[in-house]
Parts: structure tokens; sequence; C-alpha cells
């Protein structure tokens, strides 16, 4: 990574703990769809959807993530200049996160164990890889096997799934934050959803006696908050719309029923038009 000495992007460690003990409420983990669907809304109409975040939260990425932005390639300007809208992005390259992790939980052998139980939560739906991860007597073989593993399958998530092992190391370092995933992809709810949200997930933490504040968020989830608490005015919405939303992308929502949200979530694409009224007139709550 090139990083200017002058870019809102931080890269030592020291720096980005010294983030993580300020008064920052929220991590935000940022995947690079909906940075490329945020990025083109905001150059299109200079609306910076994640506003309202931006002076509680930390937006923070793996290395996997910043390369496939591919930000260090001067074409990528676009990108650079939505992201300096941040106060504060964290990049953190996967080889250092037990350098990161275990200078908060300084017993060695302590850190490589929580980390070997954090990456098993996170990579659960790769099996394979969970398996590997279980036989490794360090961290640089852990790290390869990571590595390896995504280099010799098919999945292509590797992105994502970073963004998830990073999410459970912070949650153990720094329980207090509130993580928020941004992304417009059905994998990665899916992915969040399997760790997090489920009732399997729920009754662990319980177990644990933890309780976690992760959640994730589409662009059509914030722009239904956006809607509700009246941030945009009428007449713009049509060209938001027009440049953040994709009607035919599957919604998932729940209903209001006499003003009881009932608890099945439905999955349908609306029309610009559709989606405004039926979250203006509080029919239903976006989901993601």
């Amino acid at each position: 990574m090139q990083i200017s000495s002058d870019s809102n992007i931080v890269t030592d460690l020291d720096a980005i703990h010294a983030l993580l003990r300020a008064e920052n409420e929220h991590i935000l983990l940022y995947d690079t769809g909906a940075i490329a669907r945020h990025e083109n809304g905001y150059h299109a109409t200079d609306h910076f959807i994640l506003d309202t975040y931006n002076l509680t939260s930390v937006v923070f990425m793996t290395e996997t993530i910043y390369n496939e932005l591919n930000m260090d390639d001067k074409f990528n300007l676009r990108y650079q200049i939505y992201l300096d809208k941040f106060d504060s992005i964290a990049v953190i390259a996967e080889e250092d996160f037990f350098s990161f992790f275990s200078s908060v939980i300084t017993n060695q052998h302590k850190a490589f164990s929580l980390m070997v139980h954090a990456a098993k939560k996170a990579f659960q739906l790769l099996p394979s890889l969970k398996q590997r991860i279980e036989q490794c007597k360090d961290y640089t073989d852990l790290h390869r096997s990571y590595n390896q593993y995504f280099i010799g399958s098919r999945e292509k998530n590797k992105g994502e799934f970073s963004l998830l092992f990073l999410s459970n190391l912070l949650l153990l370092a720094y329980p207090n934050k509130k993580h928020r995933f941004i992304s417009i992809d059905k994998d990665v709810y899916d992915i969040v959803d399997n760790c997090y949200l489920r009732q399997s997930a729920i009754r662990e933490q319980i177990a644990e006696n933890v309780k976690r504040d992760v959640s994730i968020f589409s662009t059509d989830t914030l722009l239904s908050s956006d809607i509700l608490e009246k941030r945009i005015d009428d007449t713009n919405y049509s060209t938001l719309f027009q440049h953040f939303r994709q009607p035919e992308r599957k919604v998932m929502y729940k209903v209001y029923e006499r003003s009881i949200l009932t608890e099945g979530i439905k999955s349908d694409s609306f029309s610009n038009d559709e989606f405004l009224n039926k979250v203006r007139k509080k029919d239903i709550q976006v989901i993601y």
C-alpha cells in the first residue's frame, strides 16, 4: 500500500488503537460493492449517504478490501475523493492481525487461542478452512492457511470474510463498540447473519455472557432512514434513487400490520416510487 502522509487512511497499528480508544461509538465495516455504489452516487448527486455516521464512527478495511478498490491506481481518484469525506479510515493487513490483537491481549498464548476462536467463528461457513485453522500452531501458520484456501478455492468473498474475521477480533479487543457492516451483496448479509444474528449465534452470546451490537445495512436501509428522518428534500428523491438504488435488487423487509411489526422477513423488488411510498407510509421496515 502506498498511502500519502496527508491521507485520512491510517495504517499504523498504534494510531489505530488510539482511534479505537477515542470516543467513537461505531465501527463501519465497508465492503467494495457498497463503496463503489456510494462513490458513484456521491459524485453524481453530492449526497454523502453515511453523513449521519461520520462523526461517531471509524471506517475499517482490511488490506484485501483496500486492494480490491485498487486505490493506489492514479485512475481511481474518485474513490479517494469519496473516502476523504470520512474523518478516519483504518486499514489493517491480515498478516498484521496478530500484532494488532496481541497488543491488547498481551499473553501470547491466550491471544492466539482467542484468534483461533474468532477465525473459526468467522469462517464457519467454510468448513474446510475452519478445519485447517483448528490444526494451526501459530498465526504465521493460520495466515498461510487462510491465504492458501482463497487461492485454491472458488470462494469469491475473501474481502467480506476478511472483514468478518476482523470484526470478531475487534469485538474481543473492544467489546463496547457497535459494528455496522455496509454492503449491497446478499452473500454478505448471509455471512454476517450466520455469524452474529441468527438464533444459534444469539444463544452462543448468552452462553458466553457477552452482548454484541452488530447490524448490517444496505443502501436501501440507509435511504429508508433518510426518508423517515426527512433528511432529504422531496424534490431530490428521484435523482438520489436514480444513482443510489437498484430497483431490480430484492429488498429484505418486514411488514407492519395495524402498526405492529410482523416477524417474518420478506424479499421483493420495488420500483423507486413503490419503495418511497411504502417506507414513507410505514408499510414496511427495511431490513437489508
